[in-house]
């Protein structure tokens, strides 16, 4: 990891660009809401475990799959058709890709009606907005990034850019995606700081490009042990959205 970025002063510092999903949108709870109505549409409860038990097989190969696709081992196409396929597979005895991909396009309509949001985004990035442009970046795909904007009462309170990785042909923590992210919001690195949950994709990332961040940090997960020595003097770590009024105003 490259030498964290210290985070601008306040007088200087114009651009916020957070992450949408688990730092904003409350992905993990969403997914797991959507996933227990599409259990429950199926039926699968009389041919798989328990819903509870079937999401611990799920959830570890669905983290493994959107990190191979945040690094780039993983097309989008893949990651569409495994993350249903791997863990079903073993119970209802299907390979066929056409079958997952229907399945998988019926957990995408289930996803895109979620609202919940991380606690307080919605009241600090009214405050924040008022002095801050505000912006998303996201690896996120673009059929339900938009969906989960609106639905959740978020998108009003994005007052500059949303940029996605299908859009910018580049991935979190790639310093593409940065670099395509501030062109397009007319934005300085040394005005700008990212913010999100994800320590490869937004810390690393952040660094790499230049910029500073802030971490959300919610289950106090420790530094990396390959963070660079003085992390956790550059890179201020919050354990609550509401964290950042202080940090900011």
């Amino acid at each position: 990891m490259k030498q964290p970025v210290p985070l601008p002063p306040k007088y200087r510092l114009k651009h916020l660009f957070f992450d949408l999903d688990d730092t904003l949108w409350a992905t993990a709870l969403n997914h797991k809401v959507a996933l227990k109505q599409l259990y429950a549409l199926k039926g699968w409860d009389r041919l798989l475990p328990p819903f509870e038990e079937f999401m611990q097989e799920y959830q570890p190969v669905n983290n493994r799959l959107w990190d191979a696709y945040r690094d780039g081992t993983v097309s989008k196409q893949e990651l569409i058709l495994s993350r249903l396929r791997i863990p079903l597979e073993p119970y209802l005895h299907r390979s066929d890709e056409a079958f997952y991909l229907r399945l998988n396009e019926e957990f995408f309509t289930l996803i895109r009606r979620q609202k919940e949001v991380e606690p307080f985004a919605l009241e600090v990035l009214q405050k924040l907005g008022r002095y801050y442009k505000i912006h998303i970046i996201s690896n996120g795909f673009v059929q339900v990034q938009g969906d989960k904007l609106s639905g959740s009462g978020l998108a009003p309170l994005i007052n500059g850019q949303v940029i996605l990785s299908e859009v910018a042909q580049a991935n979190k923590p790639s310093p593409k995606i940065f670099s395509y992210a501030c062109s397009a919001a007319n934005a300085r690195r040394s005005e700008s700081v990212m913010i999100g949950d994800n320590w490869g994709s937004d810390m690393v990332g952040a660094a790499g490009f230049g910029m500073a961040a802030i971490w959300y940090n919610p289950a106090q997960v420790p530094f990396p042990a390959d963070a660079a020595p003085l992390a956790p003097e550059h890179i201020p770590v919050i354990t609550s959205l509401k964290e950042l009024l202080p940090l900011l105003l």
